[in-house]
């Protein structure tokens, strides 16, 4: 039988691993974020002036704006789909820092070992309760 001056470190311990991966799992989910937003940023500033110089007149009838005219590829989907991937790798670093603390707190078996379920706050959104039962 353990001490509970053991078990009280032992759970100390994981507390502050938990902190310390969840401080690791949010600083690089915001670095992807600010990434995430200069693109889309880029994307919005580009589509805007290329509609005001549509809409607002020349002051000049040079050709020196001809070329701006053209509307750019559109980028939408691939931000999309980046935000997509950010969302989820957030959600699996978070995911990885509850189970390790688990882990450590509990018998050392992982929960899914154990026969418990993830907690649907930890689950990937949307997911419908089929799938949830069915996993």
């Amino acid at each position: 039988m353990s001490q509970p001056i053991d078990q009280f470190s032992r759970l100390s311990q994981a507390n502050v691993a938990l902190a310390m991966n969840l401080a690791e799992a949010l600083m690089a989910s915001s670095e992807r974020l600010y990434d995430l937003n200069r693109k889309l940023l880029d994307e919005f500033v580009t589509e805007a002036s290329v509609a005001t110089s549509r809409t607002l007149p020349r002051r000049s009838k040079d050709a020196a704006g001809a070329g701006k005219d053209a509307l750019p590829a559109h980028h939408w989907e691939d931000i999309v789909t980046a935000g997509e991937q950010w969302r989820l790798a957030t959600i699996e670093g978070i995911s990885t820092a509850f189970e390790q603390w688990q882990q450590a707190c509990l018998d050392g078996r992982p929960a899914r070992e154990r026969g418990e379920a993830t907690p649907p706050a930890l689950c990937p959104w949307p997911v419908s309760s089929r799938a949830r039962a069915g996993a």
